[in-house]
This record gives structure tokens, sequence and C-alpha cells, in this order.
């Protein structure tokens, strides 16, 4: 990364480094070269959830939730599941299934 900043003569301003967690939060243009692996095993969060936290809704209230995977491969799949069957799209009932790749994660809304 370091070389590639300096042939492409990149400026880097306030990037600081979020994995290995050893380095997080350590400005990238201050970390040795060497320490800058992407080694196993992964520490990089492969799931979120929102809410995260039980809600208090009512009759008619609408309630969105949203996942996002770290994207793995392409036969990754993201669904879903109420009461043992798949949620999709049922707009009689109010429920729409958004699914989207963004970069380089999965997202289910």
């Amino acid at each position: 990364m370091h070389r590639w900043v300096k042939e492409r003569n990149v400026t880097v301003r306030d990037t600081r480094c979020v994995y290995p967690k050893s380095l997080q939060a350590q400005p990238v243009t201050g970390v040795k070269q060497e320490l800058l692996t992407c080694g196993p095993p992964l520490e990089l969060p492969s799931f979120y959830m929102t809410p995260s936290h039980r809600q208090v809704v009512f009759e008619g209230d609408s309630l969105p939730f949203q996942c996002m995977a770290s994207y793995i491969d392409q036969d990754m799949q993201v669904l879903w599941y109420q009461d043992g069957r798949i949620v999709e799209t049922d707009e009689s009932q109010g429920i729409f299934v958004e699914k989207n790749m963004i970069h380089n994660c999965s997202l289910i809304a």
C-alpha cells in the first residue's frame, strides 16, 4: 500500500486503520509497511443488524429492519426468516424486502 501511494502520488489525509485490531485507529501513513498484512484469521465485522435491541411497536406502525453482511463470495445469500419461512415482499401486508450489493457488502432491508 505504501508503495502504491508513492507511485501514484496519492495524498492520504486522516485515514486510519481499522484492521487488524492491533493497528486500529492508527494513521495509515504512520504504520510500518511490514505490519500492513491481511493474514488469517479475519477480524472484520461480518454481520450487522438494526435495530439491534427489542422494539415496542403498535399495530399499523412501520418498523424497518436492516441486515448487512460482509461479502464472501457469489453464492452467499442473506435471507429473512419468520417462523421458519422465508420472508418475501408482500405489498398487501406492507412487507418490502430489498436486496442490494454495496461495495463489498450484501445488504438486505
